[in-house]
């Protein structure tokens, strides 16, 4: 059902329009975001203060900034990256990755993956603090928490392995984006963003395969540091590199190794909602679950591997749930039977 219809009668141009919806519904809306050039009145009706930047600028204004930027740019492929980014390239050239999780065929594949991998992040946070010396793999604020502890209490030990997650879980983002932005911008297939992704993924599966290797072929690893070190550098390099994919989507308080985003995300729809009740489109209700849904998987992988340390499956955990993320990208495509979060909802 529209959420907005054409007020007949009304002078042309301009036309007016009835709005039924109110916040990011009318932002994430390409046919209703005018972006700044919403009046002061206009932010107070439909609920936009504070979403928006302060300024008002005219949709001419606009234009012109953007195409002075465009002009700007010091040679074809970085214009063509700008048109990309903006959203602004010409129709027909292929898919983005925010075009496919709006695709109706892919979002339930994209949201299993999002899913798997976040349940990755906690699996291998906790089991990485728990056996490699109280440090999270993936989980930076903490590192960075440890970090100044470290330096506090003088302990070098657990210096060195926050650093090095820390660190290491940078080279790994940046690894995983430099992959990604080798590859087009768009592309013509779904299969072929699949393909893209499964490259990527299959080296966060080959250094999880070490990481699973090494940890059972080191005997009394509580008393191996070198070692200890060695396996938290693998799993942070992985982290990193699936975080860099998480974040490609544009996901709002989404990004699958911490839950600090997603926790604030899910805060702002709750005012929002407080401020200007009214009618929550499917997406927004679809999108606020998911983000809870998150946070259970999350904390659920934890609880798992606090109570199973002892079993040998465990380390072996992470490789298995990559393996079925790749395979996932590979199931056949159906058609979505419910509205489920975009990268703007």
């Amino acid at each position: 059902m529209r959420k907005f219809r054409e007020v007949m009668g009304t002078p042309s141009p301009p036309k007016r329009f009835d709005v039924q919806m109110t916040g990011p519904d009318v932002l994430h809306g390409p046919f209703l975001n005018k972006g700044d050039a919403f009046t002061i009145q206009e932010r107070a009706a439909f609920g936009l203060t504070g979403l928006l930047p302060e300024a008002v600028t005219t949709l001419n204004e606009q234009t012109k900034r953007a195409y002075l930027q465009y002009q700007q740019q010091p040679d074809d492929p970085r214009k063509n990256d700008l048109l990309v980014a903006t959203g602004t390239e010409p129709e027909g050239n292929g898919l983005t990755l925010p075009d496919l999780l709006r695709a109706p065929s892919e979002r339930v594949r994209i949201v299993l993956f999002i899913l798997l991998l976040t349940l990755n992040a906690g699996w291998t946070d906790m089991l990485c603090y728990l056996s490699l010396g109280h440090v999270f793999s993936s989980f930076l604020t903490g590192n960075f928490l440890f970090i100044g502890l470290g330096l506090a209490q003088g302990n070098s030990g657990l210096l060195i392995r926050a650093l090095v997650a820390v660190l290491v879980s940078f080279v790994g983002v940046t690894l995983g984006s430099f992959c990604l932005q080798r590859a087009p911008q768009r592309q013509t297939e779904p299969t072929s963003w699949h393909n893209t992704f499964v490259r990527i993924l299959l080296m966060e599966w080959l250094l999880l395969l070490v990481f699973a290797i090494l940890w059972h072929v080191t005997s009394n690893l509580s008393q191996q540091a070198g070692v200890q070190i060695l396996l938290l550098g693998l799993a942070a390099l992985g982290m990193g590199i699936q975080g860099a994919l998480i974040q490609a989507f544009n996901f709002p308080g989404v990004v699958a190794n911490a839950l600090t985003g997603t926790v604030l995300a899910l805060g702002q729809r709750l005012a929002q909602g407080l401020g200007h009740p009214g009618p929550e489109s499917q997406e927004w209700r679809w999108g606020t679950l998911f983000r809870l849904i998150l946070c259970f998987v999350y904390v659920g992988s934890a609880l798992v591997v606090a109570l199973t340390l002892a079993s040998m499956l465990t380390p072996v955990v992470p490789m298995i749930i990559v393996t079925i993320a790749i395979f996932a990208l590979f199931f056949p495509s159906r058609r979505a039977t419910r509205s489920l979060p975009t990268s703007s909802s």
